[in-house]
């Protein structure tokens, strides 16, 4: 779902170059932020993630409409900032009974930093934005992301229990727990 609504908001910003189709390129990108946030609080405390995801992404909608695309930025940061956060809480919390693939969440870090930083350079009035060529490095953010977002999903898929998590008692490794 999140990955579709970025798809479709990436789509109706650089197709309309309009402020709502801003907003709903904002959007699509705060769709892909939230997840981890409640994918992984959520199977921390044994919540509904459809229901949770919807709610916090609905209420992300009209902050980012009442911001406006300008600062919609800002918004995104910090959702980046507390997937970040959510992960590494995750991860410490975890570590001891769960074996994991790093080399997928290194490849994650790693396309993100790359296209955040292209992401930049190729912003509007950006050093490496030029409208008319036919190279648009804005793409390379693109490709990286849905790249890095494949390489999260494969990371999240390679965790296994080995035993028992931190703070759990003897038996948190059996199956159905």
């Amino acid at each position: 779902m999140a990955v579709i609504l970025a798809g479709l908001g990436s789509v109706a910003f650089h197709a309309s170059l309009r402020e709502w189709g801003g907003w709903a390129d904002l959007l699509g990108a705060a769709a892909i932020l939230v997840f981890p946030i409640v994918y992984r609080t959520t199977r921390a405390s044994g919540g509904l993630l459809l229901a949770r995801y919807t709610v916090l992404l609905g209420g992300l909608a009209g902050l980012l409409w009442v911001l406006g695309t300008g600062n919609g930025k800002y918004v995104l940061a910090a959702l980046g900032l507390l997937a970040v956060i959510a992960e590494g809480v995750t991860m410490s919390r975890s570590v001891a009974g769960v074996d994991r693939e790093w080399r997928w969440l290194a490849g994650v870090a790693s396309l993100l930093a790359l296209g955040g930083g292209v992401w930049w350079l190729s912003r509007t009035d950006g050093v490496l934005c030029s409208p008319d060529a036919v190279w648009q490095w804005h793409g390379v953010w693109h490709a990286a992301a849905a790249t890095a977002l494949l390489m999260l999903f494969l990371y999240w898929r390679s965790e296994t229990r080995t035993g028992p998590l931190r703070g759990q008692g003897v038996g948190a490794g059996r199956e159905g727990d």
